[in-house]
């Protein structure tokens, strides 16, 4: 009897730390339970920001940029272009064998003379041949050649005209000119090379009309809209930074990055380069935002970002949407407004739903944040 008595205490005993071992294989820490508030450190929302932030990456170009090429074929005799060189408009780039264009300018003139020669003297025997037409005194097949051949003159006539236009052209065409004031950005050949027509001769750039562009990501073209403040930064003018405005927005995305083209033109721009680099911020008006360190972020379910916000002694996930980064933290914004509680230390290892324990903030007097 007394063996069968102990046994009933012995057996919820040891259900009792069985229950207990299985607990604690589950991942419950030794010595917490499952039942207290996980301790957690907070920041109240205050004053929302006006507005959010964005910071692209941008490169500084021209905003006029041209290729230079030769219409016709043939050999460089002269070629003045240097990298850096600073050209007016009308200056001449290069210049080409022009013997055999000369050539065939006379050419094209003495066709012309010829044919001029035939169409007036086929007009005289067509005019002359058309009035003895209307007495009666030729006949219609005889009246039919003069005609015939009147009309071959002049269409010779008009062919010969067309060809020495087109041999006056391709002369000029020996001359490469500057269409515009500017800078010889490169230059692909050199003096007394044989080159094609339509071959890049050089490049030509204004460096007074810069653009800034920058690649935005097809999600925010439809925020453009709400862009109140551009602001271009460049670290290789000892940071300044510039006001600009949206001249164009890219209706094709790039193959590469997938993102749209957006052409900003910076203000005063007497400094700015082709090639700088720029650090772009965007300002858009809208949702207000808030400041919070990067430890607040978490995970959100689809491959977003999150906020655990505390309520009644437990956290509940929000998603939020990121903007700047700052020495000061990161800008976020979503379904937040002023006074809600956000977890900033410990949020990696809450859970939706848990019980917290917010942590008070150490005095500023207590040394060692032991008090």
């Amino acid at each position: 009897m007394t063996l069968l008595r102990n046994s009933f205490f012995i057996l919820p005993l040891a259900l009792c730390l069985l229950a207990t071992g299985c607990n604690r294989a589950e991942g419950t820490p030794r010595g917490e339970s499952p039942m207290v508030p996980r301790p957690v450190r907070t920041q109240i929302l205050s004053s929302p920001e006006n507005g959010t932030e964005r910071i692209f990456p941008g490169i500084a170009r021209s905003a006029e940029e041209t290729v230079l090429s030769f219409r016709v074929s043939g050999l460089i005799v002269t070629f003045t272009a240097e990298t850096g060189k600073v050209v007016r408009k009308g200056d001449v780039i290069a210049r080409m064998d022009d013997r055999d264009f000369t050539v065939r300018l006379r050419q094209a003139e003495a066709r012309l003379a010829a044919a001029e020669a035939r169409a007036k003297e086929a007009e005289q025997h067509f005019r002359r041949h058309e009035a003895l037409f209307k007495k009666e005194a030729m006949a219609k097949a005889e009246f039919d050649k003069t005609t015939a051949l009147y009309n071959t003159t002049q269409a010779d006539l008009d062919d010969s005209r067309a060809s020495l236009h087109e041999a006056r052209n391709q002369l000029t065409d020996t001359l490469l000119l500057a269409p515009f004031d500017g800078v010889i950005h490169e230059k692909y050949v050199e003096n007394h090379h044989h080159v094609n027509a339509g071959q890049p001769i050089a490049s030509l750039i204004n460096p007074n009309a810069i653009e800034v562009v920058v690649g935005l990501p097809a999600s925010m073209l439809g925020d453009v809209e709400k862009i109140t403040g551009i602001r271009c930064q460049f670290a290789s003018l000892h940071g300044r930074s510039f006001s600009a405005f949206i001249k164009e927005i890219g209706q094709q995305a790039d193959k590469g990055s997938r993102t749209y083209p957006l052409l900003l033109a910076p203000e005063k721009s007497e400094e700015i380069r082709p090639g700088m680099t720029a650090e772009v911020r965007l300002h858009f008006a809208g949702a207000a935002s808030y400041t919070l360190p990067m430890a607040a972020l978490v995970p959100f379910p689809g491959e977003g970002t999150g906020l655990f916000v505390v309520k009644e002694g437990r956290v509940f996930l929000k998603p939020v949407q990121t903007g700047t980064l700052s020495s000061q933290g990161i800008t976020v914004y979503g379904a937040l407004q002023q006074g809600d509680i956000i977890v900033t230390g410990g949020a990696s290892h809450l859970k939706e739903g848990q019980s917290v324990r917010i942590v008070p903030e150490p005095s500023s007097t207590n040394v060692g944040r032991q008090l």
